[in-house]
């Protein structure tokens, strides 16, 4: 999974992947789609200057048809 964010500068957006874990990217595979809009309960470590994201829960918030 991935989020999009869009930087201040309205130029470029930084896509950043999340890790799920706890069987949830089954869940992911299974029912979302490209574009969903999810609601993410994650934690945040950052180590060595490199993001990581790992996902512990998601709630739809608009699932893409």
């Amino acid at each position: 999974m991935t989020i999009e964010v869009e930087r201040k500068d309205n130029k470029n957006s930084v896509i950043i992947p999340i890790t799920l874990g706890d069987g949830l990217a089954e869940s992911s595979i299974e029912y979302l789609k490209e574009y969903a809009t999810v609601g993410v309960k994650a934690s945040i470590n950052i180590e060595n200057d490199i993001l990581r994201i790992i996902g512990e829960k998601f709630t739809f918030i608009n699932p893409v048809a």
